[in-house]
């Protein structure tokens, strides 16, 4: 089973995170989002490192990648060069 990874703009270092998405509920019945970070190498994921993050900036990997190798995510906006063969 492959693991679906996410990324999220983190309020706490002002900076993209890459993880794990998870709703939390607290005994006040609050809802809280968050990213647990996940290890790129091992998959492994760090609970006392979670983060919340700025509403609107989560997304999920797409499984593609651009021209030079960098994950494209949900939102992003990338440019189509369309040839007719």
């Amino acid at each position: 089973m492959q693991n679906i990874k996410f990324r999220a703009f983190s309020l706490k270092t002002n900076d993209w995170v890459y993880g794990y998405y998870a709703k939390f509920r607290n005994f006040k019945n609050e809802i809280y989002e968050c990213i647990i970070p996940m290890d790129e190498k091992t998959g492994e994921a760090y609970m006392e490192n979670i983060t919340t993050f700025a509403e609107g900036s989560l997304g999920r990997f797409t499984g593609m990648y651009d021209k030079n190798g960098k994950e494209i995510y949900e939102n992003d906006i990338v440019r189509i060069l369309y040839t007719d063969w």
